[in-house]
């Protein structure tokens, strides 16, 4: 298993706006999610955030997808994945297709982030 070394979180991050895109209510801990350049390759670059520690920087987004297997903590129900543009690509927005799975569900949410804006995913958990 792969250890995830802290970086520091982007100094521009708190400048920019965080607006939540996507909700879903899951009712597993692990979740997997695959971030994919949405619809044309263009050399979108992503910081990914989860509950406000740096998963992932200056990771290029492509139609390979980037693989995140998240284990949620138990102990608070409002999970949030920040994507934070890092730049816009050749075709503005920085746009992701996240594909999530949660237990035998399957989701498909649609993220754009700008430089003035963070795109925030939303996980309810709620075990069975």
């Amino acid at each position: 298993k792969d250890t995830i070394a802290v970086a520091p979180i982007p100094k521009t991050f708190a400048q920019r706006k965080n607006t939540e895109q996507s909700r879903i209510e899951v009712n597993v801990k692990t979740i997997n999610l695959k971030v994919y350049d949405n619809a044309i390759v263009d050399g979108d670059t992503v910081s990914i955030l989860y509950n406000g520690k740096l998963l992932l920087s200056h990771k290029l987004l492509s139609e390979k997808g980037i693989e995140i297997n998240l284990e949620l903590n138990e102990n608070q129900t409002r999970h949030e994945i920040v994507l934070f543009a890092e730049n816009l690509g050749s075709i503005p927005p920085n746009t992701a297709l996240v594909v999530i799975t949660a237990g035998d569900k399957r989701y498909e949410l649609f993220a754009s982030a700008s430089l003035e804006e963070n795109a925030v995913l939303v996980f309810d958990y709620r075990p069975k």
